[in-house]
């Protein structure tokens, strides 16, 4: 089971999210940019979903790219009705989130899950890369430090 970050303020596409991805992945709901800043401070999901524009008030996107610089391992997947304003789909693809979920119309739970599996896969892989670098960054050093000793 996975943890994913939830922040969708939106009772109708919280309970589509919750009910595709449930029992799958263990779910934590949080209610705003700062409660989810401090749990990733705390822990480390996989995958943040979230709503960034019908969040009260909506999340700037350099709140997301201020996600992005500190969590590069958690994915980032917004899941939000785009209806009348498409443009912030390019602004999102420019930002590099890791997931959309268009929310105008419920989509079918095993479209989400895919998205999901997808990105849970990418971060679970960037952790383990951030790990083997620090392991073998470590392991150079000893190695330095031994060869000039």
């Amino acid at each position: 089971m996975e943890h994913i970050l939830l922040l969708q303020p939106d009772p109708r596409a919280s309970a589509i999210l919750t009910g595709a991805l449930h029992p799958l992945y263990r779910i934590k709901r949080v209610k705003d940019i700062k409660e989810l800043e401090r749990l990733l401070r705390r822990t480390a999901p996989q995958v943040c979903v979230l709503d960034a524009f019908d969040s009260r008030p909506p999340i700037p996107l350099s709140a997301l790219r201020r996600l992005r610089r500190k969590h590069p391992a958690v994915a980032l997947v917004v899941a939000s009705d785009f209806s009348g304003r498409e443009i912030e789909l390019y602004h999102l693809g420019r930002m590099s989130v890791d997931g959309v979920i268009r929310m105008e119309e419920a989509p079918p739970p095993r479209d989400m899950r895919a998205i999901l599996d997808d990105n849970v896969v990418s971060s679970r892989a960037c952790f383990v890369v951030d790990a083997v670098i620090a392991v073998r960054s470590l392991q150079a050093v000893a190695f330095a430090v031994k060869g000039y000793t």
